[in-house]
């Protein structure tokens, strides 16, 4: 209940958030599906993300529409490289599997025996994040320049889901790496989630007061209803009843 109310109050913070900003969805029909982030963001704003040393925070507002594809999907699209930080092993099995056929991306997570250093795109888990520097660090750099652009040969940085920074800093040592990755490096740095984290924008804000720092958001203009409903469950088969009736929603 306390982990609950604590999403709650963050869900509706988010909704009173500034944004420089807004990514407008079309309206939808009834029954037509949502639309996949790389079908909603403009080029000329995936250019800005990609541009210059930039920081860019972007709120998803829905998990599972597409963002993180869309962004591999136009680097390779723009003959531009990127590096992929996912917080878990099942997201880069997935876009292997994806990706299978393109030798320009490349997954490093947990397991995996071979890395080529020379894919445009690398998509590798956080806990994998410190492999891949010692790896990438053959190529001679030491200290500070392991951040700098020359290093990363251009790549854009994007960190998916960083709302895991805060929720597992407490057991994950990764999540005091990336940040000074963020502050160190040349590249443009793009951090993405559907559970926007305004605490950590103003941490990042102070931790780099020289870089611009520009927020996004996608709003839905769907009339999509943003409610809690409660039930009393008295049996497990009303509980099935009630899971099938949300499934089948078009909410």
């Amino acid at each position: 209940c306390v982990g609950l109310s604590i999403w709650i109050v963050l869900f509706y913070f988010t909704m009173l958030f500034d944004f420089d900003y807004k990514i407008d969805v079309p309206l939808s029909e009834v029954g037509e599906k949502d639309k996949y982030l790389d079908e909603i963001i403009s080029d000329d704003i995936y250019e800005r993300m990609f541009s210059g040393k930039q920081i860019s925070f972007l709120n998803k507002t829905r998990c599972g529409n597409g963002g993180t594809t869309g962004f591999i999907n136009y680097a390779l699209n723009n003959d531009k490289g990127c590096l992929v930080l996912v917080p878990n092993r099942s997201i880069c099995i997935s876009k292997e599997e994806y990706y299978k056929d393109n030798d320009e991306v490349c997954c490093v997570y947990g397991g995996c025996k071979s890395f080529n250093r020379d894919a445009r795109i690398v998509i590798a888990t956080y806990d994998k994040f410190d492999s891949l520097l010692k790896e990438l660090s053959q190529g001679g750099f030491c200290g500070n320049d392991i951040f700098s652009d020359r290093f990363w040969g251009g790549r854009t940085i994007i960190i998916d889901e960083y709302h895991k920074l805060i929720d597992e800093c407490s057991f994950r040592d990764v999540c005091s790496d990336v940040p000074l990755l963020i502050k160190e490096t040349d590249s443009s740095v793009i951090l993405m989630s559907a559970t926007m984290h305004e605490g950590f924008i103003s941490f990042i804000r102070d931790l780099v007061p020289d870089k611009k720092i520009g927020t996004y958001t996608v709003v839905y203009n769907d009339g999509w209803k943003r409610c809690i409903q409660i039930y009393s469950i008295p049996k497990r088969k009303v509980l099935c009843d009630i899971l099938k009736k949300i499934k089948d929603s078009l909410k």
